[in-house]
C-alpha cells in the first residue's frame, strides 16, 4: 500500500485465477487493518489508505472483495471512504462486531466491501 501510516498498516492482496465458462478470470481478495484512532492525522491516513485501495489498486476491478477492520462506524466516513469509490459494505444485518467495554460503546468497524456492479460487469 502506498499511503503512509503512523501504524505501519498495509494491504494484503491475494490474486486467484479461476475458470468461468472456460475463460480465465482473476479474482482479488484483500484485507487490511486500516489506521486506527480518531486523531486528525490517523483519520487522514485511513482515508488515504482506502483511497489507494479502492481507487488505485482496485479501480475498475469488478472481481474483488476487501475485508477487514476499517476502524470507523459512521455514515460520513463510509461515504467518504467506501461509497464514493463505487464500493459498498455488504454486511448489513450485523449491528456490531465489537462489544461494549468500559471505554467504548459497541460498534461495527469490521466491513466486507465489494464493488457496485451493473449487469454487464457481473460474472
Amino acid at each position: 500500500m502506498s499511503a503512509s501510516t503512523e501504524m505501519g498498516r498495509a494491504l494484503l492482496i491475494a490474486e486467484y485465477s479461476v475458470l468461468i465458462e472456460d475463460i480465465a478470470t482473476h479474482v482479488y481478495v484483500c484485507t487490511s487493518h486500516f489506521e486506527s484512532l480518531d486523531m486528525p492525522i490517523c483519520i487522514k491516513n485511513r482515508h488515504n489508505q482506502m483511497k489507494d485501495t479502492f481507487s488505485i489498486f482496485l479501480e475498475n476491478e469488478p472481481n474483488c472483495v476487501v475485508a477487514g477492520d476499517f476502524n470507523f462506524d459512521n455514515i460520513e466516513e463510509k461515504t467518504i471512504n467506501i461509497s464514493q469509490f463505487g464500493f459498498e459494505d455488504i454486511v448489513k444485518d450485523i449491528p456490531w462486531t465489537m462489544p461494549k467495554t468500559p471505554e467504548f460503546v459497541q460498534w461495527q468497524p469490521d466491513k466486507i466491501c465489494m464493488p457496485v456492479l451493473n449487469d454487464e460487469q457481473k460474472l
